[in-house]
C-alpha cells in the first residue's frame, strides 16, 4: 500500500496504489487524483479503477467545480455514469 500527495501553488496531486481492494478478491486499487483552485473556483478530477460501475460520488471517475462566493458555496459534479449534480451550500 502507497500513498502520496503533492501540493505546488494552486494544484494538487494525489495518488494511492494497493494490492488488494478489501473485497478479499484479490483485485488491485489506484486512485489518482488532480485539483486546481483559481481563486473561489476549485476543479478537481478523481479516478479510482477499484470504484468500476458504482454511483454517486463512489463512481470511477469524478469531476468536480466548485464555486465559493463567501456565504454561499455552488458544486457542480459529474461522473462515468452519466450522472450529473448541482447543488448549493449556505452558511451563516
Amino acid at each position: 500500500y502507497m500513498r502520496a500527495g503533492y501540493t505546488n501553488g494552486a494544484l494538487t496531486v494525489g495518488l494511492e496504489v494497493a494490492d488488494t481492494d478489501g473485497s478479499g478478491a484479490g483485485s488491485s486499487v489506484n486512485t489518482i487524483s488532480l485539483s486546481y483552485t483559481m481563486g473561489a473556483l476549485t476543479i478537481a478530477y478523481a479516478k479510482d479503477t477499484g470504484d468500476v460501475g458504482k454511483f454517486g460520488d463512489e463512481a470511477e471517475t469524478l469531476t468536480t467545480l466548485t464555486y465559493d462566493l463567501g456565504g454561499v458555496t455552488l458544486v457542480a459534479k459529474g461522473n462515468d455514469q452519466d450522472e450529473t449534480e448541482v447543488s448549493a451550500a449556505f452558511s451563516f
